[in-house]
């Protein structure tokens, strides 16, 4: 089992290892992607196991810090690695800053598009991948920097033939998107939205916190080339309106 205790021992042993060599060999950070968010707490807890040092529960403190989203329903265990967009971005822009402490991040479905580390250098994957979303999840440790020679991916969950495949999309394009790959980021981002909507446990006000987010929408637009892609997005904003409302009505019967 992916998730299990044991399995979950093994990896981060293995990770931990392979990381600290890695880091002899050449300075950058790291990116672990998994299947849940509670295989992400339970793979941050394992290794702080192993180095303890890593660990501060402060944002801008540690070496390490799981990267997701979630609300006050979610188990208390969790609560630490919650945090709002404003947070995000802090520790988004320390695993930026090659001279921060912060080494590794683990995620299971953020970051994974539009967020750029050029000093990211190994990408640990423990999640099925494939296509596109593969694509651009490679893309993260092989943005140019210093003399970085190329990113590394460690595969954990036996997807080598996706991961050919996409290397080989990847090596064709020259590293550079194209109108198919920048509408996947989108909808990247809006099942995110999505993520927390989906909760009805959620705080109202944080729903359209993210929902009316004129950052969110700016970024969309930014992201696709054609009015008809940007009407869609439109369209995909009014949608979740509607769904809101008819959630909040559930809720309240």
């Amino acid at each position: 089992m992916v998730g299990s205790e044991q399995r979950l021992q093994q990896v981060s042993a293995d990770m931990v290892n392979h990381f600290e060599q890695r880091l002899l060999a050449a300075q950058g950070k790291a990116m672990f992607v998994c299947m849940s968010r509670r295989i992400c707490v339970a793979l941050h807890d394992e290794i702080i196991k192993l180095r303890p040092h890593w660990y501060n529960a402060e944002d801008d403190k540690g070496a390490i810090k799981v990267i997701m989203i979630g609300s006050a329903s979610d188990p208390l265990d969790w609560q630490e690695h919650i945090r709002n967009k404003q947070r995000r971005i802090k520790i988004g822009n320390r695993l930026k800053d090659p001279q921060d402490p912060l080494k590794l991040v683990i995620v299971r479905d953020m970051w994974l598009t539009g967020f750029d580390a050029p000093c990211l250098h190994t990408l640990y994957i423990d999640k099925p991948m494939n296509g596109h979303n593969l694509m651009q999840a490679i893309a993260r440790v092989n943005r140019v920097f210093g003399d970085k020679e190329g990113g590394l991916v460690v595969d954990y969950i036996g997807i080598a033939q996706d991961l050919k495949k996409a290397l080989a999309v990847y090596t064709e394009s020259k590293g550079r998107g194209n109108l198919t790959f920048d509408q996947e980021e989108a909808v990247a981002r809006m099942l995110e939205l999505y993520e927390i909507v989906n909760d009805k446990q959620s705080n109202f006000s944080l729903i359209m916190q993210k929902i009316t987010d004129f950052s969110t929408i700016e970024n969309l637009f930014r992201l696709t080339k054609t009015k008809a892609l940007q009407g869609v997005i439109l369209l995909i904003q009014y949608s979740t309106l509607i769904f809101i409302q008819v959630l909040l009505n559930h809720l309240t019967d």
